[in-house]
Protein backbone atom coordinates (compact mmCIF):
# COMPACT_ATOMS: atom_id res chain seq x y z
CA UNK A 1 0.00 0.00 0.00
CA UNK A 2 2.66 2.53 1.01
CA UNK A 3 5.75 0.66 -0.17
CA UNK A 4 6.90 -0.20 -3.64
CA UNK A 5 7.71 -3.91 -3.44
CA UNK A 6 4.33 -5.63 -3.23
CA UNK A 7 0.83 -5.16 -1.89
CA UNK A 8 0.46 -6.21 1.69
CA UNK A 9 3.78 -5.04 3.01
CA UNK A 10 3.98 -4.63 6.74
CA UNK A 11 6.05 -2.52 9.04
CA UNK A 12 9.42 -1.97 7.45
CA UNK A 13 9.02 -4.59 4.76
CA UNK A 14 10.64 -4.43 1.40
CA UNK A 15 13.74 -2.93 -0.13
CA UNK A 16 11.94 -0.11 -1.93
CA UNK A 17 10.27 1.87 0.75
CA UNK A 18 8.11 4.49 -0.92
CA UNK A 19 7.12 7.54 1.04
CA UNK A 20 7.03 5.82 4.42
CA UNK A 21 10.67 4.77 4.59
CA UNK A 22 11.93 1.31 5.46
CA UNK A 23 9.99 1.26 8.72
CA UNK A 24 6.75 2.58 7.22
CA UNK A 25 3.22 1.29 7.19
CA UNK A 26 2.10 -0.93 4.43
CA UNK A 27 -0.46 -3.68 4.64
CA UNK A 28 -4.08 -2.74 4.04
CA UNK A 29 -5.70 -1.47 7.18
CA UNK A 30 -2.50 -1.05 9.11
CA UNK A 31 -0.73 2.08 10.19
CA UNK A 32 1.98 0.61 12.41
CA UNK A 33 5.54 1.60 11.68
CA UNK A 34 8.12 4.24 12.27
CA UNK A 35 6.79 6.14 9.29
CA UNK A 36 7.74 9.42 7.65
CA UNK A 37 10.98 7.96 6.33
CA UNK A 38 12.52 7.98 9.81
CA UNK A 39 15.37 5.52 10.17
CA UNK A 40 18.34 5.68 12.48
CA UNK A 41 20.94 7.58 10.45
CA UNK A 42 23.88 5.63 11.79
CA UNK A 43 23.04 2.03 10.92
CA UNK A 44 26.09 -0.12 10.40
CA UNK A 45 26.20 -2.28 7.29
CA UNK A 46 25.73 -5.32 9.54
CA UNK A 47 22.62 -3.75 11.13
CA UNK A 48 21.20 -2.79 7.74
CA UNK A 49 21.78 -6.33 6.45
CA UNK A 50 20.14 -7.90 9.52
CA UNK A 51 17.14 -5.54 9.31
CA UNK A 52 16.76 -6.32 5.60
CA UNK A 53 16.81 -10.03 6.41
CA UNK A 54 14.15 -9.57 9.13
CA UNK A 55 12.01 -7.56 6.71
CA UNK A 56 12.25 -10.17 3.96
CA UNK A 57 11.36 -12.98 6.39
CA UNK A 58 8.38 -11.01 7.70
CA UNK A 59 7.19 -10.30 4.16
CA UNK A 60 7.32 -13.99 3.32
CA UNK A 61 5.33 -14.84 6.47
CA UNK A 62 2.66 -12.18 5.94
CA UNK A 63 2.09 -12.52 2.18
CA UNK A 64 -0.73 -15.02 2.72
CA UNK A 65 -2.24 -12.83 5.42
CA UNK A 66 -2.28 -9.87 3.04
CA UNK A 67 -4.10 -11.95 0.43
CA UNK A 68 -6.64 -13.02 3.04
CA UNK A 69 -7.16 -9.38 4.01
CA UNK A 70 -7.86 -8.37 0.42
CA UNK A 71 -10.36 -11.23 0.10
CA UNK A 72 -12.05 -10.31 3.40
CA UNK A 73 -12.36 -6.67 2.29
CA UNK A 74 -13.85 -7.81 -1.00
CA UNK A 75 -16.35 -10.09 0.73
CA UNK A 76 -17.45 -7.34 3.10
CA UNK A 77 -17.79 -4.83 0.26
CA UNK A 78 -19.91 -7.26 -1.75
CA UNK A 79 -22.17 -7.92 1.23
CA UNK A 80 -22.72 -4.18 1.67
CA UNK A 81 -23.57 -3.76 -2.02
CA UNK A 82 -26.49 -6.20 -1.93
CA UNK A 83 -29.89 -4.59 -2.26
CA UNK A 84 -31.18 -6.60 0.69
CA UNK A 85 -28.31 -6.81 3.14
CA UNK A 86 -27.71 -9.79 5.40
CA UNK A 87 -26.65 -8.06 8.60
CA UNK A 88 -25.54 -11.27 10.30
CA UNK A 89 -23.28 -12.06 7.34
CA UNK A 90 -21.92 -8.50 7.45
CA UNK A 91 -21.19 -8.87 11.16
CA UNK A 92 -19.44 -12.21 10.58
CA UNK A 93 -17.40 -10.84 7.66
CA UNK A 94 -16.46 -7.80 9.75
CA UNK A 95 -15.29 -10.03 12.60
CA UNK A 96 -13.16 -12.05 10.19
CA UNK A 97 -11.64 -8.84 8.84
CA UNK A 98 -10.95 -7.53 12.35
CA UNK A 99 -9.25 -10.81 13.29
CA UNK A 100 -7.02 -10.67 10.21
CA UNK A 101 -6.16 -7.05 11.01
CA UNK A 102 -5.30 -8.08 14.58
CA UNK A 103 -2.98 -10.78 13.24
CA UNK A 104 -1.42 -8.22 10.93
CA UNK A 105 -0.83 -5.82 13.81
CA UNK A 106 0.73 -8.61 15.89
CA UNK A 107 3.10 -9.41 13.01
CA UNK A 108 4.04 -5.73 12.72
CA UNK A 109 4.71 -5.48 16.47
CA UNK A 110 6.81 -8.66 16.36
CA UNK A 111 8.90 -7.21 13.53
CA UNK A 112 9.30 -3.90 15.38
CA UNK A 113 10.51 -5.80 18.42
CA UNK A 114 13.03 -7.79 16.37
CA UNK A 115 14.34 -4.65 14.68
CA UNK A 116 14.64 -2.95 18.07
CA UNK A 117 16.87 -5.88 19.06
CA UNK A 118 19.25 -4.96 16.22
CA UNK A 119 19.47 -1.28 17.19
CA UNK A 120 21.76 0.17 19.81
CA UNK A 121 20.39 1.86 22.93
CA UNK A 122 21.24 5.22 21.38
CA UNK A 123 19.38 4.40 18.14
CA UNK A 124 16.32 3.27 20.12
CA UNK A 125 16.40 6.53 22.12
CA UNK A 126 16.59 8.49 18.87
CA UNK A 127 13.53 6.64 17.58
CA UNK A 128 11.62 7.30 20.81
CA UNK A 129 12.50 11.01 20.58
CA UNK A 130 11.28 11.04 16.98
CA UNK A 131 7.93 9.52 17.99
CA UNK A 132 7.42 11.99 20.84
CA UNK A 133 7.89 14.87 18.44
CA UNK A 134 5.82 13.55 15.52
CA UNK A 135 2.29 12.90 16.64
CA UNK A 136 2.65 9.97 18.97
CA UNK A 137 -0.17 9.64 21.47
CA UNK A 138 0.53 12.06 24.29
CA UNK A 139 3.33 13.75 22.33
CA UNK A 140 4.42 17.07 23.71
Amino acid sequence: MMGDTAPGQGWGMGRFHGMMGPYGAGMPGMGAGMGLGMTPPDLTSEQAQKIDQLQQEALARTRSLAQQLWAAHDTLNRLHMNEKRDWDAIRAASQKLFELQRQQLEAAIDLQQKIDGVLTDSQRRDMARFWRGHGGIGAQ
